[in-house]
């Protein structure tokens, strides 16, 4: 959609608020007294949509990509107030009769939007109630969480349009918390949703976020639009189709959370779920790159923390590579001067003597965390050659260009399969959940994916010239 479709879009109905803003760039230019119109979402996968009016003084110091915004509207018996950080201009529509100037129109699109309706004057610095606005995901019903900062109860609200005979429904998932807490707590409270979130999409193998956020005080209503967390595609996850099934996930919430919250590695973790789980969309091969970094991010954690990163300390290397350089610029092969182009790209890979081998990393990764029932010797191998083509190896074809023909393609699509359930295992492993608890233990036998893989490990090893 161009930039003038978009404004064309959201000038087909009015505006929600028409506040008067002061439009400050990141360079420190400010223009005050800026009408600006408010377009609100109408669903959760949307986003708000911003329309300054300009005057032709006022547009010359708005020449930036990006700025904050601050504005005010007093309405019949409450004042509305505006804050966004950052906003993202949309392009511009100026319209002149000649050298005379008419208006100037300049959309944007707000990365994160706060609307305060003030009522009058008292508390507002506790929160009594709150609504968080959540995608889709159709393992979260009807459960009560309790959280450090909060207990918060998912549930699905209901819209109620009347068409004709029938009264269609539509359902808004959210997560409800009644009690009273300090403003200051929301940051946190928001914080550890997320990462129940980021759990809740692990087990059902689809992205749900929040997407925004109500919250009631004793003298105002809070908005909140938080339009830098996308919308995940819609996707129907069926029976047998999710990480953990129904009857296990209260339980598997119970355990992982507190488990994902008070593991050294949360931050490797908390990427390699999100890499994970987004793998579901794009191409097999950008899929298949998503899913062997989750598998590296975890490996890397292992060897930061179990000192598997380089075979020498940096004074025994310092000391190597002096001595390896000099046998190279010695060499026969090489120290001659038409050979000293060759010579560079030997110098060019030394660094990489000293690292030890993923393979060596992953498998000692991987006894690690059989203590917590991983294990891989049923999948399609991640490294060495022992039992034919690796996923390592295909993982190192897809980055340097080979190109895969169809029926090579259905085979990758195998291997992606098995990377993914190897890595979701991974992750169960480190969130000490029993893997037979899971959909990639046992369960596995009855996919036609598990017990195929050699055919397509062959179908793809013929791609090696």
């Amino acid at each position: 959609m161009s930039r003038r479709a978009g404004l064309r879009q959201s000038t087909r109905r009015d505006a929600d608020y028409v506040v008067s803003c002061k439009i400050t760039t990141h360079h420190g230019s400010a223009v005050a007294n800026v009408p600006c119109r408010v377009y609100l979402p109408r669903t959760v996968r949307g986003s708000p949509y911003l329309e300054f009016d300009l005057s032709e003084g006022q547009a010359g110091p708005l020449t930036a990509p990006e700025f904050s915004v601050e504005g005010q509207a007093k309405l019949a018996n409450r004042i509305v107030f505006l804050r966004a950080e950052t906003v993202f201009a949309e392009g511009w529509s100026e319209a002149r009769r000649g050298t005379e100037f008419i208006n100037c129109t300049l959309p944007g699109k707000p990365l994160d939007l706060e609307i305060t309706r003030r009522d009058g004057e008292g508390n507002d610095n506790a929160i009594q109630k709150g609504t968080l606005f959540l995608t889709p995901n159709r393992l979260l019903n009807q459960i009560l969480f309790q959280l450090p900062t909060a207990s918060v109860r998912f549930r699905r609200y209901f819209h109620h349009k009347k068409k004709m005979h029938n009264v269609p429904t539509t359902g808004q998932l959210v997560a409800e918390f009644n009690q009273s807490i300090d403003r200051s707590q929301l940051t946190q409270l928001v914080e550890e949703l997320d990462d129940l979130l980021l759990l809740t999409s692990l087990a059902t193998r689809h992205r749900c976020v929040c997407r925004g956020w109500s919250l009631r005080t004793e003298c105002s209503e809070i908005r909140f639009y938080r339009s830098r967390l996308a919308a995940p595609k819609v996707r129907k996850i069926g029976i047998q189709e999710t990480l953990v099934d129904d009857p296990q996930f209260k339980n598997f919430l119970k355990h992982a959370f507190p488990a994902f919250r008070q593991n050294a590695g949360r931050e490797a973790l908390r990427q390699a779920i999100d890499l994970l789980v987004t793998s579901h969309e794009g191409t097999v091969e950008a899929s298949f790159l998503k899913c062997f970094a989750a598998v590296e991010t975890l490996v890397a954690h292992f060897r930061e923390s179990h000192g598997l990163t380089a075979i020498l300390d940096p004074q025994q290397w310092a000391s190597f590579e002096k001595d390896l350089t000099s046998f190279i610029k010695k060499h026969p092969l090489f120290k001659d001067e038409e050979n000293t182009g060759r010579r560079k790209l030997i110098y060019e890979k030394r660094s990489e003597l000293n690292r030890i081998a993923f393979g060596t990393a992953y498998r000692q990764t991987a006894a690690s965390l059989s203590k917590h029932g991983f294990h891989d010797d049923d999948l399609w191998p991640i490294a060495g050659s022992s039992r034919g083509l690796s996923l390592a190896e295909i993982r190192n074809r897809i980055v340097h260009g080979v190109v895969f023909t169809p029926p090579q393609q259905e085979a990758l699509f195998k291997s992606l399969i098995h990377l993914r359930w190897c890595a979701e295992r991974m992750i169960v492993a480190f969130l000490e959940w029993p893997l037979e608890r899971s959909l990639v233990g046992a369960f596995l036998r009855h996919m036609d994916s598990y017990h195929t893989w050699k055919e397509a490990q062959q179908m793809l090893e013929r791609s090696t010239d």
